[in-house]
């Protein structure tokens, strides 16, 4: 048995409709985000606001280029786009940044990033009536480096395209592309998340995990099977997909 303690990052697997009892009794309950503020008008917020704006969110986005903000106001008709810096905090609050149920900085800038973040997070706990609320911020942060920094000043989430291009080599790398359909490399620590693929005459395919003689680092968290995620247990087989 292990005790949780400050600062600690968990890799939970569980089914969707158990989500909500665990993030219960953890004591991490939140409340569905519906205005999302976007630093950067990049393909990837764009990409990002077209799928909340399907799911009826409330969608903003800030973008230093012009000719890239009036792309964007006549391709996604339902958010609103502001031209300007992320790291102006004029700007900012004109985009009702302390309102927001989440803030999502992911220009090529890393300095930028962070600090319309920190920004977001420290203004919209002054603002509110509990300090301990404000946006959820999330950083797209491409030196590594930051990782400590982001943790002192509670930046909430963290996104590395380095280590999302990392995870596409790994597959290759650590097996064939049939057999190896994901990797997941995190940013703290060394663990990673594999996803497999049980390819017909694996010498696993017919075995119960338990007869498996995995390593005691090594946890098999779930299996997928006719498309219904199941969570492993020792006397689970495996099956050929």
């Amino acid at each position: 048995d292990r005790t949780l303690r400050e600062a600690d990052l968990l890799t939970v697997i569980c089914k969707k409709e158990n989500l909500s009892d665990l993030t219960s009794r953890m004591g991490m309950e939140r409340q569905q985000a519906h205005r999302v503020l976007l630093l950067g008008g990049g393909r990837t917020a764009e990409i990002l606001a077209e799928s909340l704006l399907a799911q009826g969110k409330s969608v903003g986005i800030i973008e230093r280029d012009p000719a890239r903000a009036v792309q964007l106001a006549e391709r996604l008709t339902g958010a609103l786009i502001y031209r300007g810096d992320i790291t102006d905090a004029v700007l900012l609050e004109d985009a009702g940044v302390t309102k927001q149920d989440v803030v999502i900085a992911l220009t090529g800038e890393d300095h930028a990033n962070v600090l319309a973040c920190l920004y977001a997070k420290s203004s919209g706990k002054s603002q509110a009536e509990d300090p301990a609320k404000g946006p959820e911020t999330i950083a797209v942060v491409h030196h590594l480096q930051l990782l400590n920094l982001l943790e002192t000043h509670q930046v909430d989430a963290t996104l590395s395209p380095r280590t999302a291009t990392a995870n596409s080599v790994l597959r290759f790398v650590r097996g064939e592309a049939e057999t190896v359909a994901a990797v997941s490399t995190s940013l703290h620590g060394d663990a990673e998340v594999l996803e497999f693929a049980v390819a017909p005459g694996c010498r696993c395919e017919g075995q119960m995990l338990s007869d498996l003689g995995l390593h005691e680092d090594v946890l098999i968290g779930a299996i997928v099977r006719d498309g219904k995620a199941q969570i492993a247990r020792g006397r689970s087989t495996l099956r050929a997909r």
